[in-house]
């Protein structure tokens, strides 16, 4: 999952929403957050690729759905490339527009997809060919481990894990 935070256009507050895959993408192309600050004078989309980000003019798509949006990226950055995008609703700021993540999940609450309008921002497109570094790869495997002998007993079936029993 992703956590994004936004100051609301319609409330005097910040609201929050999380959506999934695109936060281990970003991850993946080596940034930890996001922050997006200001407004283009023409729509734009901003492109995250290991390490690397641009601002790619975005006037051919703003219109388009989110499903449109999505396909004309993946036409130019491949279809392993992680699409937050908003539709004509956010364009138009409306209250309820929601940013779409690929066409699974969602920012919905209070507004995100008009936040991106104000801004001009069509879409965030983001690939990632890192790897994740795990600071202690033996505790890592061990808790895996763990987990796998709990989470595996069946129905009825009693174990002793960790000195409880546990009953499935």
């Amino acid at each position: 999952k992703c956590e994004a935070t936004t100051k609301s256009p319609f409330m005097q507050s910040f609201t929050t929403g999380n959506a999934g895959y695109i936060g281990p993408e970003l991850k993946y192309a080596g940034y930890d957050a996001l922050i997006v600050q200001g407004k283009a004078e023409k729509p734009v989309y901003l492109w995250i690729n290991d390490g690397k980000v641009e601002i790619i003019a975005a006037g051919s798509f703003w219109g388009a759905t989110t499903r449109k949006t999505r396909e004309a990226i993946w036409k130019i950055h491949g279809n392993e490339t992680r699409v937050a995008c908003i539709g004509p609703a956010g364009e138009n700021m409306v209250s309820s527009a929601v940013i779409t993540v690929d066409s699974n999940s969602a920012f919905g609450k209070g507004g995100f997809g008009a936040v991106m309008g104000s801004k001009n921002l069509k879409a965030i497109a983001i690939r990632g060919t890192g790897r994740l570094k795990v600071a202690s790869p033996e505790k890592l495997l061990a808790e895996n481990q763990a987990r796998t002998r709990f989470f595996n007993i069946k129905p009825g079936e009693t174990r002793v894990i960790d000195g409880k029993t546990i009953v499935g």
